[in-house]
């Protein structure tokens, strides 16, 4: 099963490092969601990218002489952007500036592309602080890493075992993985106002999480390793899952660990300072996600402009109504 998956990988990152030779060079580089990963359904026509820069403003003047069709500048703005206005529009909120439904080239693997410009220090406060669990909030989950540096993978490391503990602090004393990691790709949609609104599939987290279990594995196999030796977290065996791909079928491990012996207040003590002061850490983390979810949104229609806005809204929608 194995050798599929780095073949695929080795043609999709090769497939995006010609997407990423048309944008200016960045310091971080992840591709995300349905595009790049199976949900158990059509994958989006749409590849989602994530950029990490150190000057979003230099990043985008230089964006700006050669991709100036893929902004679309609010109506109500009179003139064109200029590079430190996108940037500044970019820090508002969660921090990360979306250019969307950009159209690629004919052959390419994904007819449109959608990409996220944030900073360096942006990604690094939100995954140490959960400040807006937003950057930090899609890094929970498996992502295809094609370029970064010791500083991202530094922050991505923290945020990782974060993730972790908080998961710890929800689940039952017996747990599986599927269960583990259910909860930590439901972290960052808890409270998620798309939910409310119907804009988004009812069944995202299982269909993330069933069709990704070995990517889970692999991004928190360190995590996990940590979490046994500090915690007394025991994995107690392994049972064999059918995975089913479109195009094979394998088994998976699925563990079975339990917390009996695992101190609670010391996996609090182990989360971001504010949530490790909160003496209910997930009710604070469903109340970040609902105002970050709603900064993005309304940044998102500002910045899409009206009729990228309408067209994503509508493609969103019918996606979630199709999955109901």
């Amino acid at each position: 099963g194995g050798g599929f998956f780095f073949v695929a990988s080795k043609m999709m990152r090769a497939s995006i490092g010609k997407i990423l030779q048309g944008l200016p060079p960045a310091e971080g580089a992840f591709a995300y969601g349905s595009g790049v990963f199976p949900q158990g359904r059509p994958p989006s026509p749409m590849l989602d990218l994530l950029l990490i820069v150190d000057d979003p403003a230099q990043w985008h003047a230089e964006n700006l002489r050669v991709n100036r069709s893929h902004y679309s500048w609010p109506f109500f703005f009179p003139s064109a952007p200029s590079p430190s206005l996108v940037a500044k529009l970019g820090d508002v909120g969660p921090g990360v500036y979306f250019n969307t439904l950009v159209p690629l080239a004919e052959g390419a693997d994904w007819p449109y592309l959608k990409y996220g410009v944030a900073s360096t220090e942006t990604l690094e406060n939100d995954c140490e602080t959960w400040q807006w669990l937003y950057l930090a909030g899609r890094l929970q989950k498996p992502t295809l890493r094609l370029t970064s540096d010791a500083r991202i993978d530094r922050a991505m490391r923290r945020n990782h075992a974060f993730a972790l503990n908080a998961a710890l602090l929800a689940l039952p004393s017996t747990f599986s993985s599927v269960d583990l990691f259910s909860v930590i790709a439901g972290l960052s949609y808890g409270g998620d106002v798309r939910f409310a609104f119907h804009a988004e599939d009812p069944r995202k987290i299982h269909n993330i999480v069933h069709h990704n279990l070995r990517r889970f594995h692999d991004t928190y196999r360190e995590p996990l390793e940590a979490a046994q030796r500090r915690f007394h977290l025991i994995r107690m065996n392994s049972r064999r899952r059918p995975h089913h791909h479109h195009l094979e079928e394998e088994e998976e491990e699925d563990w079975v660990f339990s917390q009996e012996d695992v101190d609670r207040s010391e996996l609090r003590r182990h989360l971001p300072p504010s949530f490790a002061a909160d003496p209910d850490p997930l009710r604070r983390i469903r109340a970040v996600v609902r105002r970050s979810s709603v900064a993005q949104s309304l940044k998102g229609i500002l910045t899409a402009g009206p009729s990228k806005a309408r067209a994503y809204l509508r493609a969103k929608f019918d996606k979630a109504a199709a999955a109901r």
